[in-house]
């Protein structure tokens, strides 16, 4: 769709205040800009498919906001009453801002609820949706880097919730694409590698990561995150329950959480303790 100004986004979304779909907000605002236009010039400057356009304009015309022309050999459409179109939506937008306010007892102002999607939060639930963060983390390129928070008790649901097949290859991938995961988790997971077999436990050596282990009492908490290029990731492995932030302050946010945990943390030569596990598994 054509980019569009703050003041063009802004009256596009009075428009979608009437009820109106995406399309035919953004068809009524390039009729709008180009009063009478053809389908072909409302769609080139939309952006949106003629086809879409031309169905759009039909929708419109039943509401009585725009009429076709009578022109012999092309299809032009006029706006038919821009009066209403603007007095409909100062009286939605009016409404809405009364609504959503209202006056706390020190005199300052509180805004009303919006949908978590306008700020970039998405939920998702299964299993796939788990396996979808890890395979996101494959778009990376090389030498990129996947921040990690691991709790304690997530470490212990995962093993119940991704099959080792899975877990080996996603390792395979990931030291091939040479991607750098860099994460703090407490002392508790270490005792965990010791419950996974030789294979499992070859899987995660040789990657290209910088591991920092952090007091128990720290990590006592339920849920992964990941956090990588302008996206962070809550996973509940026991829920099956997946997160997606991409509002930027948070991010941000999660990023210095993230470096300072790291700061705090022991470093910890994950390959060392993995051989030295697996050696004692092959002398018995």
């Amino acid at each position: 769709m054509a980019k569009m100004g703050k003041t063009d986004e802004k009256a596009r979304t009075r428009l979608r205040l009437l009820g109106l779909t995406e399309a035919e907000a953004s068809t009524l605002m390039a009729l709008l800009k180009t009063d009478p236009s053809s389908v072909s010039d409302i769609a080139e400057s939309s952006g949106v498919p003629r086809m879409t356009v031309h169905s759009a304009l039909k929708r419109l015309s039943s509401r009585g906001l725009v009429r076709k022309l009578p022109d012999p050999y092309r299809s032009m459409w006029k706006v038919k009453n821009l009066g209403k179109i603007k007095n409909v939506a100062e009286e939605a937008v009016q409404y809405l801002e009364k609504e959503n306010k209202e006056e706390a007892p020190d005199g300052k102002e509180i805004v009303g609820k919006i949908e978590a999607e306008d700020i970039g939060i998405e939920v998702f639930k299964g299993v796939r949706q788990v396996k979808r963060v890890y395979e996101e983390t494959l778009t990376l390129s090389r030498a990129e880097r996947v921040y990690f928070i691991q709790g304690n008790k997530s470490a212990e649901a995962t093993l119940g919730v991704m099959d080792e097949e899975y877990l080996r290859s996603f390792h395979a991938k990931i030291k091939k694409r040479g991607i750098i995961v860099e994460g703090v988790a407490g002392e508790a997971v270490l005792k965990i590698f010791k419950k996974l077999n030789v294979p499992l436990l070859r899987s995660h050596m040789n990657r290209l990561l910088i591991g920092r282990v952090i007091p128990d009492e720290f990590a006592d908490f339920n849920l992964d995150i990941f956090v990588f290029r302008n996206k962070a990731f809550f996973v509940s492995f026991e829920q099956k329950i997946v997160i997606a932030l991409r509002f930027e302050p948070l991010v941000d946010a999660l990023l210095k959480i993230c470096a300072a945990l790291n700061a705090l943390g022991r470093r910890i030569d994950l390959n060392a303790y993995l051989r030295d596990l697996i050696e004692k598994r092959d002398e018995r």
